[in-house]
């Protein structure tokens, strides 16, 4: 649930719920050992920020174009492309929330309505496609009650994106294992 009292320190990546540290979707899986390193490589963790702020402002229709660093002009403009074709209202973007029964954190990329899709939420990529990326999504999911459509949006340097959905119903009870797994190792 979104919360005024839920506070994201930005240079620590670390949620905060009445002073109480909570671990964000992203700690849980990589602690797991889902993440690769190279989706944590100081190169595409610039890139993914670069590109996520760029789309964050096009998905409002505040982007000036002439602030977008050229490295990440493709990403964008893939990201410009998708939403032409695929017209969406934004309902939240880059929210943060936490669950309020499992004591996690994350933001969520972008929830949108669409006209033919209805209600659904995804989470903006620049990588390959992995594993864990189903099981995040459920995870913003699990913030909202009812179902939910859940996808990723892989983003291309060479303007083209690729929309997956994620059907699932195993990936809520697989991060909810993750989390149980985290929670294990923390307490060790």
């Amino acid at each position: 649930m979104q919360n005024p009292e839920l506070i994201f320190e930005e240079v620590s990546h670390a949620y905060r719920l009445g002073g109480k540290v909570l671990p964000s979707v992203t700690q849980i899986l990589d602690a797991v050992g889902l993440i690769s390193d190279f989706a944590k490589s100081e190169t595409a963790a610039l890139r993914g920020s670069l590109v996520h702020r760029a789309c964050h402002f096009l998905l409002l229709g505040n982007l000036d174009w002439s602030t977008v660093d050229s490295r990440i002009l493709g990403y964008v403009l893939a990201y410009q492309k998708f939403l032409e074709e695929n017209p969406v209202e934004p309902v939240e973007v880059e929210a943060c929330h936490y669950h309020k029964d499992y004591l996690y954190a994350g933001t969520l990329d972008a929830l949108v309505r669409h006209k033919k899709l209805g209600l659904f939420l995804y989470d903006l990529k620049t990588g390959s496609p992995a594993k864990y990326h189903g099981l995040q999504t459920a995870a913003y999911a699990g913030f909202f009650h009812g179902l939910i459509k859940r996808a990723t949006l892989f983003l291309y340097d060479d303007e083209n994106y690729n929309l997956r959905f994620h059907n699932d119903r195993t990936d809520w009870p697989s991060f909810i294992s993750c989390l149980n797994v985290y929670r294990l190792k923390e307490v060790a």
